[in-house]
């Protein structure tokens, strides 16, 4: 695995200018570059009379399941045909999620000179830019993307983290309380119905619990995607605030970490659930995910003089195995290829919009399908969004699931490992799906190392 103290590099892209500054200027036509071709514009040819809305999963239908299976099967069939799915009732916290937007929002207002200092650099794709970017003649995308890797630990790369602004790492007012380990967290025993677990909340969740303290919903967070117990604990809303805790007990609340927390058992508990949809053996799905890769990109599109000629973001399939996208406004922009046809989605309150990646497709075998997706961009709004990459271990080896394949089911797709696909898909130019059918067998080929 090529990780350093400073975290996992995955590729390389050539470093661009600000879209967000250039929109502040008094400009009414974009430069060149951001000029696409006829065929790349975004028309929208989209029949809301004969194209049905993307698919919305209940995620508490789902584990709470009724007898006939229906929330199952319309998962399965979500994931079977459109590739994209919104999903309600997730059990993730309402004042996370508020916090969370706010200092997204924030981040994206910080001056140029204190961005600059976060800039990707060319050999590395994490921090604010533009990813697959290869050429100087290239055409560019209207917006501008924060990247960073989140999970695991030491994937990361800490001099960027440690960058970040504080508000969006920790919670202000409470750097007086010390550090603490996950000895010392253990939930206070009920008081009155105080600190009791509530049963309601997300039930396959080892990250926290709901506790019931100052009328409030708090999140207690006693554990890191498999790092040990004596790691330094993450929390967003601790139960100690009810007055109960230890002088020695300190609050180190860092929102960025807390959202990545949550997406990550919101992803594996998906992928549990697909894992029977697709008749995989769980413990495989599990082994699989529980120890993956997070990434996460923030997007931000500035309204744009010509949007008509111009793309928030190329069409594209994602590469990891599961996208979840939490959208900041109410600025629409996303849209899906669905039959030949552009379909816009429009993002419920209080969802998320989760769509399969490259990952899934092949260890589904192509089952599930990577769906093609782009964003575009309008004249009067602006729109931010994050979009959260849930991938298996970088490490592991990439193929179909071994439990779906059988003489009369044989593999679609090659082996490879997942730290070579990633550094193979960040190379080149996005150009729709074309990445993920270079992994098929038929047109695959590999030499004794498993390059392509």
């Amino acid at each position: 695995m090529d990780s350093t103290p400073e975290g996992v590099n995955l590729g390389k892209s050539l470093i661009v200018p600000s879209v967000q500054e250039l929109a502040r200027q008094p400009i009414t036509n974009i430069p060149p570059r951001y000029m696409r071709a006829d065929d790349d514009r975004p028309i929208v040819v989209f029949d809301g009379a004969s194209t049905p809305p993307v698919p919305v999963i209940d995620l508490q239908k789902l584990l709470h399941k009724d007898p006939m299976n229906s929330e199952l099967e319309k998962l399965h069939s979500a994931c079977k045909e459109w590739g994209f799915f919104q999903i309600v009732n997730h059990g993730v916290n309402a004042l996370l999620l508020e916090k969370f937007k706010t200092e997204i929002g924030d981040f994206f207002k910080l001056p140029h000179e204190e961005k600059k200092k976060l800039w990707h650099q060319p050999d590395n794709l994490q921090g604010f830019g533009q990813h697959f970017v290869v050429s100087e003649e290239q055409k560019l995308d209207w917006s501008d993307m924060f990247f960073i890797t989140t999970l695991p630990i030491n994937l990361r790369r800490n001099s960027l983290f440690e960058a970040l602004p504080p508000q969006l790492r920790r919670e202000e007012g409470l750097e007086n309380w010390e550090a603490h380990t996950w000895a010392s967290c253990q939930p206070p025993p009920a008081q009155n119905g105080v600190g009791k677990p509530n049963p309601t909340h997300h039930p396959t969740s080892r990250l926290g619990y709901i506790l019931k303290s100052l009328n409030f919903d708090m999140y207690y967070y006693h554990d890191i995607c498999g790092i040990s117990n004596t790691r330094h604990c993450t929390m967003y809303d601790f139960w100690a605030l009810h007055g109960t805790r230890h002088q020695s007990v300190s609050i180190f609340i860092e929102t960025l970490e807390a959202y990545s927390l949550e997406a990550k058992n919101l992803a594996m508990t998906i992928l549990t659930q697909m894992a029977k949809t697709l008749g995989m053996k769980t413990e495989e799905m599990t082994q699989l995910f529980n120890d993956g890769m997070q990434t996460m990109r923030m997007n931000y599109y500035p309204p744009c003089p010509e949007p008509d000629i111009a793309i928030g973001l190329t069409p594209h399939s994602d590469a990891c195995a599961l996208t979840i996208l939490y959208q900041l406004n109410d600025t629409e922009g996303l849209q899906i290829r669905k039959d030949g046809k552009w379909v816009p989605v429009k993002p419920l309150e209080d969802a998320f919009v989760v769509n399969i990646g490259g990952i899934m497709e092949i260890i589904s075998n192509g089952v599930y399908k990577s769906i093609e997706h782009r964003a575009i961009v309008n004249s009067a709004k602006e729109r931010l969004s994050v979009a959260t990459f849930y991938s298996s271990k970088l490490d592991s080896q990439l193929g179909p699931a071994s439990s779906l394949i059988s003489p009369q089911n044989p593999p679609v797709f090659q082996r490879t490992t997942v730290e070579l696909y990633y550094k193979e898909y960040f190379a080149r130019k996005l150009n729709g799906k074309s990445f993920l059918d270079l992994m098929k067998i038929k047109n695959v080929k590999c030499d004794a190392s498993g390059s392509f």
